[in-house]
């Protein structure tokens, strides 16, 4: 019988080789898994699962040096995904909200009161929330529908030791959907797993994901984030045209206007010459005929003549309120422009600094463990903390910068270590700074910032007036104060 490679063995045939059916294979190997997790998250929209879907193998295709050392993809592939559609969502609600407040217009769907509906936005969470290797056998279980024989191929395990993983990861399931309040025995949820977790066929094939992704990274482009807005781009322009079209009507209607009554000007101006010449000719027969039929008849032009300068007075007034009125409506789409631009960029700021004082949880506590096993002694460089996040309490082999920076939108290098010394020697590690962000920002608000971790695991985000202000601070939380 064909023993089945790992993940990384035909992801390194594919690096070496730039085989097409080597990424194929791995391709068709997981599509199903990656596309029942992106339709379970945006609640069945076939089209946007899609789109999530080529987004998540092209960003395995541009990545795939740094994924090398795992033998299995599953996890990583439903990671992707799940964070791929959550971020999709997110626009999403944004979008509607905007909808909501523009049209009056949300309808409310009611799903459908079945044991899997009840299961389906959930499930995916919990799966994340396992460690990675429970997560890989699980996935490869219940969402992939491998036998143990394969999973423990995949796996490095046994068929006994791969049957053993995979219960005690979904008994971790069990627990986390029951903390949900989603409760199911074991066997129950297998059940449920096996029925629905890979339902929802795509009209996607490998070749079609394969060529996409291929070519994405031969030309170097930022496909993940422009394709995934694809999809989405078509309803938020309509959207954003139905909120400008409301504002936009009346200004073409009093452009309508205004060009009207510049016409009924150009008229009037081109009778001018001949007003003037019939002021002349009254003048000068005033004196003349002053009780003939024709005097008669030039004080009737006269009386048009005012007739008509009294209707262009008028039309001038009218012409000065329709260009006033147009001028506000044009403000006041503007105003409402800037105020979106603004608090999109309030959230950004907000989802970035919550990122950046996340991983220096991380580092920080990953310099206290280098500190237990180096007699008190703190990291003196983020290779000491790289060192010390690749292993666990069980000296195996954990996580990385790299990977906990990328799961939460950021670089590895962003942040350096202070010169700190032995934490014993310290009075208060929540006042001494281990690690800072290597450059300041500036926030929507004008201000600059700069995210902080402390020796005593915690962490901060300080806004200053002016960047070398941060100077000052430092010096305050620096070991020997």
């Amino acid at each position: 019988m064909k023993t089945m490679a790992p993940d990384n063995a035909l992801l390194a045939r594919w690096l070496q080789t730039d085989s097409e059916n080597d990424f194929a294979e791995l391709v068709q190997r997981h599509l199903g898994m990656v596309h029942s997790a992106a339709l379970r998250v945006v609640n069945g929209d076939q089209h946007l699962a899609e789109d999530i879907t080529q987004t998540v193998f092209a960003d395995l295709a541009r990545k795939a040096r740094s994924l090398r050392d795992r033998p299995s993809l599953a996890g990583w592939l439903h990671t992707s995904a799940r964070y791929a559609a959550m971020t999709l969502l997110r626009g999403e609600h944004r979008r509607r909200q905007r909808e909501h407040e523009a049209l009056s217009m949300q309808p409310t769907l009611s799903p459908a009161k079945t044991d899997w509906a009840e299961l389906r936005p959930v499930i995916d969470d919990a799966v994340g929330d396992l460690s990675a290797k429970d997560r890989e056998a699980l996935l490869l279980r219940y969402f992939e529908n491998r036998s143990h024989r394969e999973i423990g191929e995949l796996l490095g395990l046994n068929d006994n030791a791969a049957r053993m993983r995979v219960e005690r990861a979904l008994d971790k399931v069990r627990r986390l959907l029951a903390k949900r309040g989603v409760t199911s025995s074991a066997s129950g949820l297998a059940a449920a797993l096996l029925a629905h977790a890979t339902l929802g066929a795509t009209s996607l094939t490998a070749a079609q994901i394969t060529a996409t992704a291929l070519t994405t990274v031969a030309a170097g482009s930022s496909f993940t984030f422009l394709h995934l807005m694809t999809a989405t781009q078509l309803k938020t322009g309509l959207a954003a045209i139905a909120v400008i079209a409301g504002l936009s009507v009346p200004i073409v209607v009093q452009n309508h206007a205004i060009a009207d009554l510049q016409a009924k000007n150009a008229d009037l101006s081109a009778q001018l010459p001949q007003i003037a010449k019939l002021e002349g000719d009254n003048a000068r027969l005033h004196g003349q005929m002053a009780d003939s039929a024709e005097l008669g008849a030039l004080r009737l032009e006269h009386a048009e003549l005012l007739r008509l300068r009294g209707e262009i007075d008028q039309l001038k007034a009218g012409n000065l309120q329709l260009a006033k009125n147009a001028e506000q409506a044009t403000k006041k789409l503007e105003t409402q422009i800037q105020k979106e631009e603004v608090e999109a960029a309030k959230e950004a700021e907000k989802v970035s600094a919550i990122a950046k004082m996340n991983c220096l949880k991380w580092l920080s506590m990953a310099a206290i463990v280098h500190a237990q096993s180096h007699d008190g002694a703190l990291p003196t460089s983020m290779v000491e903390i790289e060192q010390a996040l690749r292993t666990d309490s069980q000296g195996e082999a954990s996580t990385t910068l790299k990977e906990i920076a990328s799961e939460r939108g950021i670089r590895s290098d962003q942040f350096e270590v202070m010169p700190i010394g032995k934490i014993g020697d310290l009075k208060d590690p929540s006042k001494v700074v281990l690690l800072r962000e290597r450059q300041p920002w500036q926030t929507y608000k004008g201000r600059w910032a700069r995210s902080y971790g402390f020796v005593d695991g915690h962490s901060e985000v300080v806004s200053r007036d002016r960047p070398e202000e941060f100077q000052s601070f430092e010096a305050q939380r620096a070991a020997g104060q």
